[in-house]
């Protein structure tokens, strides 16, 4: 049986192409819960730095991440600050260069701006057959005030791990990614430094 499996699943990665995990909905973010007396912080669009949509292998098989994980880790990011940390949240489309940060703060009536960067998405398994599949994702964030300094440097780890066997596919890749983020953001949301820098 052990064979048998083995074969089948050299029969999917012979090709050598790489597989695009397809990601899942993400939360809706467009309308957030506003808070009384606590802090207005602009969110940017998270930036991805990674350099390569190349995301790991599970076994043989070559797996991407394509760009559109910045749309899908925004909307947890927002989710997370606004219903978790519970701050008022201001999406920020545009790039934001660090120089534009005061004239945007005082435009919005902002106390504070995060900016975040992906930088990294791995998929690591060395037999998908035998071995559970991990998915590993970092990102940095950081906190600048009304006048643009930076008052923060935080770097996020998420972490997820399934057995997925002969069940890997765009699928369940997706869904390991979705694992791994909300793993990131509910560490974020319970860190005491971050959750400082953006109420006082």
């Amino acid at each position: 049986m052990k064979s048998l499996a083995g074969i089948l699943m050299a029969a999917l990665f012979v090709s050598g192409c790489a597989m695009t995990a397809k990601l899942p909905q993400a939360p809706d973010a467009s309308s957030f819960t506003r808070y009384p007396d606590v802090a207005s912080v602009g969110v940017a669009k998270v930036q991805d730095v990674r350099g390569t949509v190349k995301a790991g292998a599970i076994s043989a098989q070559p797996v991407e991440v394509k760009e559109d994980i910045t749309d899908f880790c925004t909307k947890y990011l927002i989710n997370s600050l606004n219903s978790d940390m519970k701050v008022n949240v201001t999406l920020i489309e545009e790039t934001l260069p660090a120089n534009d940060i005061p004239l945007l703060a005082a435009q919005k009536g902002l106390d504070r701006i995060l900016i975040s960067k992906l930088i990294s998405v791995k998929f690591s398994s060395l037999d998908a057959i035998m071995d559970p599949v991990q998915t590993d994702m970092q990102m940095d964030v950081y906190v600048y005030n009304q006048s643009g300094e930076l008052i923060l440097k935080r770097n996020f780890f998420g972490k997820a791990e399934k057995w997925l066997g002969l069940g890997t596919s765009i699928k369940s890749t997706g869904k390991l990614v979705q694992e791994s983020t909300l793993n990131l953001m509910g560490t974020l949301a319970s860190d005491a430094e971050l959750k400082s820098a953006l109420t006082k």
